[in-house]
């Protein structure tokens, strides 16, 4: 994922988490598969502040990202 003048890869199984109000991309080398949440409101940047804080970044390793995608899906 390209976005806030960063290039980072997220890898299987990894979060990427990007500020939906800055330009961003996320092009795929080969077969890809992702699930995607688009969040609003008015505490959306202190969220994505926080969270990016939390884990070191915007692509993470998280123990519930499969059951996550699993609601999701």
């Amino acid at each position: 994922m390209t976005g806030g003048g960063r290039t980072v890869v997220a890898d299987k199984g990894k979060v990427g988490f990007f500020n939906r109000r800055q330009p961003h991309e996320y092009p795929t080398i080969g077969h890809a598969e992702f699930v995607w949440v688009h969040l609003d409101g008015g505490v959306t940047e202190k969220f994505y502040r926080h969270i990016t804080k939390l884990y070191g970044g915007s692509v993470f390793s998280h123990p519930g990202a499969e059951k996550i995608r699993d609601l999701l899906t």
